[in-house]
C-alpha cells in the first residue's frame, strides 16, 4: 500500500500562509517560527516537484498550480474535520443514524418542521424515512425504524396519541350531489361514485353498512384520488390539509352533509424500542410533538 507522500498539517499550514499573506504572520496564528514554517512548505514542494508558492512584494501568493491544489486539499481538511465531528458526536452516545417510519396521511409540513430542528440541532446523525401506505406504518417493526408515525383506530395502533386529521368529502362543484338543491344525506352517497385510496377507506368510520349502489372505484395514491374529484370523476374522503388549498381555489368544494361532515382519523407515535431509543432517537420524536403542537 502506497502511503501519501504529504500531511494534511502541511495544506493546513500552506492555507494559513495563503490566508494570512505571510510567513511570519502565519506563524503567529499557528504558534510556530517563521523559519519551521518556510522549512515545511519547501518539503512540501520537493516531495510534489511543483512550485505552489511565488513571493509578491511581502506576500507570499499561490501559483496557479498551488490554487489548485490548494482548493483540493482544503476539500479533503473539510471531510476531516467532519468525520471528527462525527466521531465525537458518537463519542457522546449520539446514534449514527436514526430511521423514521410515517404514514403517507401525516401532514408533510408538520414533518418538514421537525426535520429543519434536527437538521439544526442534531447534524452528525443520518436520518433515513420511510413513506408507507395508510395503515402499513403500523405494522414496523423495532429492526425496519426507530420511529413509527401511524394513522389508525385507538383499539388497533398502538403509541402515544399524537394527533387529530380530519378527512372531509369533497368532490366537483358541479359534481351531481352538488346540484340536488337540499342538503346531502348520508343514504344520497351510496348512489354516486366514490374515489377510494387504497388503505385509507379501512381507516376512516363508516356511519352504517350500506352498500354502495354505483361503482366504487379504487386507487393506490391520494393524488390519483385528487385528480380524479377534480375531473368530476367521482366525490372522496380527503384529509382536510391536503385538499382545502383546492376548496379554497374553487376547484373542489366541501359536500354539504347533514350530519357527520368529518371523519377522523388519529395519528399515533410511537419509538419501536423505548427501552434503548438513544438521544437523537428521542430528539426526534419531541420535534415531531412539538410541530404539532405549534400547528
Amino acid at each position: 500500500m502506497n502511503h501519501p507522500r504529504t500531511t494534511l498539517e502541511e495544506w493546513a499550514v500552506l492555507g494559513a500562509v495563503v490566508d494570512e499573506g505571510s510567513f511570519a504572520r502565519a506563524g503567529i496564528r499557528l504558534n510556530r517560527s517563521q523559519s519551521s514554517i518556510s522549512y515545511m512548505l519547501s518539503k512540501l514542494q520537493e516531495r510534489l516537484g511543483v512550485e505552489l508558492l511565488r513571493v509578491e512584494g511581502r506576500r507570499s501568493v499561490l501559483t496557479k498550480d498551488g490554487r489548485i491544489l490548494l482548493a483540493r486539499a482544503r476539500e479533503v481538511l473539510a471531510d476531516v474535520h467532519r468525520l471528527e465531528a462525527v466521531a465525537r458526536h458518537l463519542s457522546d452516545g449520539w446514534e449514527a443514524e436514526v430511521s423514521l417510519a410515517l404514514d403517507g396521511v401525516f401532514p408533510t409540513n408538520l414533518l418538514l418542521q421537525a426535520l429543519s430542528r434536527f437538521r439544526e440541532d442534531v447534524p452528525q446523525t443520518l436520518l433515513r424515512i420511510r413513506e408507507a401506505p395508510p395503515g402499513d406504518a403500523q405494522k414496523i417493526q423495532a429492526d425496519e425504524a426507530d420511529i413509527v408515525i401511524s394513522a389508525g383506530e385507538p383499539s388497533r395502533a398502538s403509541g402515544e396519541p399524537l394527533m387529530q386529521l380530519d378527512f372531509i368529502a369533497v368532490s366537483h362543484p358541479l359534481h351531481a350531489l352538488q346540484t340536488l338543491g337540499r342538503p346531502i344525506l348520508e343514504l344520497d352517497l351510496p348512489d354516486h361514485t366514490e374515489i377510494v385510496t387504497a388503505d385509507i377507506g379501512s381507516l376512516l368510520p363508516h356511519p352504517d353498512g350500506r352498500a354502495n349502489r354505483a361503482p366504487r372505484w379504487t386507487v393506490q395514491n391520494v393524488q390519483t384520488s385528487i385528480a380524479a374529484v377534480v375531473e368530476g370523476l367521482g366525490f372522496a374522503w380527503m384529509p382536510q390539509h391536503v385538499v382545502q388549498p383546492l376548496v379554497d381555489q374553487g376547484k373542489l368544494k366541501l359536500l354539504p352533509l347533514t350530519q357527520g361532515t368529518r371523519r377522523p382519523v388519529q395519528i399515533f407515535l410511537r419509538l419501536t424500542d423505548s427501552e434503548i431509543a438513544g438521544p437523537a432517537t428521542r430528539a426526534l420524536a419531541q420535534m415531531v410533538r412539538e410541530a404539532v403542537a405549534s400547528r
